[in-house]
């Protein structure tokens, strides 16, 4: 069944509860359909425009009917048909002028519902701007967007542009639709990501159609609107009328000889007229009315991976930004528009700001998105081979296809059985609108029905997942914690330290987490400690409690399942090794190797810490000293920790087994888990404890209560614990973790820093000494020194 012609959609009313707050970063074809999407289901839009006045260059555009479906639906029917040209014929031309296809319009756009409309670019943009404004769109112009940065609200996670004049602009979601030079997809990656070149640039220019219509081999093409395609060696040219039939779009697609570096420049018209002298002699005749031309660099985007957005769902990029094409196929500005409308139909079903209504709403709008618009690009990079073939056996069977698949106009949209029993298959048709190329999915689609689809997708999937439980507990799925790879920062220059600094700081002023991997400390020495470990506690229990903790204060030794409490029923054992003190280390004749191989990883993750400390103040323009005169004197603690194997009923009998609820109190722990798992964490205080699961080669990162209050609540301490895994049977298994605890000098002032006017201190100067051992004791309240 054809779709039908789409209901242009009202404005919704929301309650401030669920009502966000939206950054559009470029006041593009792409920014500014999301803005009108976006406002339309209720939602506040700014959008950031880096030009210091809003408008289109170019020439030409090509909207096929999946595209303005979209523009229809969105109310702007009445303003846009007034100046669109509406094609009859698209026609496939050889490059000395012999017709080999054509497709019929108007009988597409009876099976699709929607026009095919050509637009100056320019009558595009400013019907959406105008759109965009009349639904209540706050344009800001002059605002180059040079950074990302994150901070958290409640449950919910909000996204700060900042912009190269310092100006920050706060928003629980930022959108980048920055086009195919993004910085905002650089941003989102963490390093620099050009877009890669084609090998074919673009000449574009409009003629003034007085002149054609006195040339009788050229009048035909203002009189009849149509679309015309010449194909041939290397290079093709494509034309078409607009604003009923007054300018003449042309555009020649040849090969890139541009410089390096440069995307756009001002094209030689005789160099241009040359490229075609020996084509249809029509296309000299048009090239003879140019008198100036410029040249435009065709560049694409492949997919993203792994994801289109921050993975606290509050930054996403759409259009150029995430999966730019070759223009071959007509669908970038398409795609883009597609994207704006199905982000804004996603957010238009979030019940509150949370992060998780928010990420829900991304995952859809991704899912929507990311394939259908790997496909475009794909079948845009198959029509430039397509295109550009040379004279011979290729492009003999290319023309046999494009009139093959001709012999089915007029036929509607049929069964691939039928293509197949002319020996043909779909998608094969070079003319790749038709149904036999990839008109059946790429013209037919809407966007409301996939959200549906996807919605339904993602809830069902929601829906079957069985809960993950522990004792009386519920738990959810996984908490989003960034992977981030150290090795720029340890082996790259001052961009890349940056770029990594930037990353661990998004992750600690959101959940405070972070694994870390390409850390510089070997695998095979983690897992060599593991064993140590399990050597250790292996031991009798009497023989271990030769080495047993005797002082809050030292924090130095073994200490048995029991003896630490935080205020619950906790099961564990553990070793704390320290730098400078460690009276109750094992000497060589009892664990031999024991102190040389745990001073060693010591070592190792104490060059790790200072060196994550550094890309704080790093990120935070602090320098990258900062904590030197804090840690010079500091002495960290490591702990290796044993939760024994446990009965099941035990557990179910005083309500716990592990580590009950809390945050760490120093300036960060790096924690080395084992395969078996149980931290969980509540990254947003809300009671609702997600797993954080083991990760293979990473070291998991978190920000504890003294790096809280010296930022200023920048960084966050957030609640975790450790919980019993599930499992069958009467024992739950045993599970190690080595925890580094990251502590400053003793002697360490802890006073807020204040970055930005107006800022108050939300904690008051307390001594890093004190309060360690403050903390230290309330765990060991039945020990002498506590």
């Amino acid at each position: 069944m054809a779709p039908s012609k789409p209901e242009v959609i009202r404005q919704k009313q929301r309650d401030s509860a669920s009502k966000l707050d939206v950054i559009i970063v470029g006041a593009g074809l792409g920014g500014l359909g999301a803005a009108i999407s976006i406002l339309l289901e209720g939602h506040n839009v700014q959008i950031l425009e880096v030009a210091s006045e809003i408008g289109e260059i170019g020439a030409g555009i090509q909207c096929l009917p999946n595209s303005t479906r979209v523009l229809i639906s969105w109310g702007l029917e009445d303003a846009l048909s007034k100046v669109a040209t509406s094609p009859r014929l698209c026609n496939m031309v050889g490059w000395k002028g012999q017709k080999i296809s054509e497709m019929d319009f108007h009988e597409y756009e009876a099976q699709c519902g929607t026009p095919f409309w050509d637009f100056h670019r320019a009558n595009l943009h400013m019907a959406l701007l105008e759109r965009a404004i009349e639904l209540g769109a706050k344009l800001t112009t002059n605002s180059r967007v040079v950074d990302i940065e994150y901070e958290s609200s409640g449950d919910s996670t909000r996204a700060i542009a900042v912009c190269a004049d310092g100006k920050k602009h706060r928003a629980d979601l930022v959108v980048g639709a920055d086009g195919i030079n993004s910085k905002c997809r650089e941003i989102l990656l963490g390093h620099e990501d050009p877009p890669l070149l084609t090998g074919d640039l673009a000449y574009r220019l409009l003629l003034d159609t007085e002149q054609m219509i006195k040339d009788p081999d050229l009048k035909s093409f203002v009189e009849d609107p149509q679309v015309n395609y010449w194909i041939g060696p290397d290079a093709h040219a494509v034309n078409y009328v607009l604003r009923g039939g007054k300018l003449f779009n042309m555009v020649l697609l040849v090969p890139d000889d541009m410089p390096a570096g440069a995307n756009t420049l001002a094209g030689n018209v005789e160099e241009m007229r040359a490229l075609y002298a020996d084509w249809d002699p029509r296309i000299p005749k048009l090239l003879a009315l140019c008198k100036d031309v410029y040249k435009w660099r065709l560049m694409i985007r492949p997919g993203l991976d792994p994801t289109w957005s921050y993975p606290l769902a509050a930054f996403t990029i759409l259009g150029d930004a995430a999966h730019a094409t070759l223009p071959y196929l007509a669908s970038g500005a398409g795609m883009s528009l597609e994207d704006g409308h199905v982000l804004g139909l996603c957010l238009g079903a979030i019940k509150n700001k949370s992060t998780f209504e928010k990420k829900k709403a991304l995952n859809i709008y991704e899912r929507c998105r990311r394939e259908r618009t790997e496909r475009v690009v794909s079948r845009g990079n198959r029509q430039q081979y397509l295109y550009h073939v040379h004279d011979g056996e290729e492009q003999q069977e290319r023309d046999r296809l494009l009139s093959e698949f001709a012999k089915f106009n007029g036929k509607g949209k049929i069964d691939r059985e039928q293509y197949e029993a002319a020996g043909l298959k779909v998608e094969m048709d070079p003319l790749a609108w038709r149904w036999g190329g990839v008109g059946s999915w790429l013209l037919t689609y809407v966007c409301e029905e996939d959200v549906k689809r996807r919605t339904t997708e993602v809830e069902a999937e929601a829906e079957s997942q069985s809960p993950r439980t522990h004792l009386s507990t519920v738990m959810s799925g996984p908490v989003d914690i960034a992977v981030v790879s150290f090795d720029r920062f340890i082996h790259g220059n001052d961009d890349d330290r940056r770029a990594v600094a930037k990353q661990l700081y998004n992750a600690f002023s959101t959940v405070g987490w972070v694994y870390l991997k390409d850390h510089g400390i070997p695998q095979a020495r983690v897992d060599e400690i593991f064993g140590l470990a399990r050597t250790f506690f292996e031991q009798p229990l009497q023989e271990k409690l030769r080495w047993r903790l005797q002082d809050a204060e030292l924090n130095q030794g073994y200490t048995a399942d029991g003896d630490e409490a935080n205020g619950g029923i906790d099961h564990k054992e553990c070793y704390e090794h320290r730098r400078f003190a460690n009276p109750c280390c094992p000497a060589d004749a009892d664990l031999p190797e024991f102190r040389k191989t745990i001073d060693e990883f010591y070592a190792q993750c104490l060059s790790l810490g200072l060196n994550v400390l550094k890309c704080l103040a790093i990120a935070m323009d602090l320098g990258d000293s900062f904590f030197d005169d804090i840690t010079r004197k500091a002495d960290p603690q490591l702990r290796l920790l044993h939760y024994p194997a446990i009965e099941r009923k035990v557990v179910e009998q005083q309500g716990h087994a592990r580590i009950i609820s809390h945050t760490d109190f120093g300036l960060c722990t790096l924690l080395f888990q084992d395969s078996v798992g149980g931290l969980e964490v509540d990254p947003f205080h809300t009671g609702e404890f997600k797993p954080a699961l083991p990760v293979s080669g990473t070291v998991l990162i978190n920000i504890a209560d003294l790096m809280q209050r010296l930022t200023n609540d920048r960084c966050r301490s957030t609640m975790h614990r450790v919980v019993s895994p599930q499992a069958s049977g009467e024992m739950l298994p045993s599970r190690f973790s080595i925890p580094f605890f990251i502590h400053p000098d003793p002697e360490a002032m802890i006073d807020p820093i204040i970055k930005e006017k107006g800022e108050v201190k939300k904690y008051e100067p307390v001594n890093a000494g004190e309060w360690r051992t403050y903390n230290t004791r309330k765990n060991y309240t039945s020990l002498p020194a506590a």
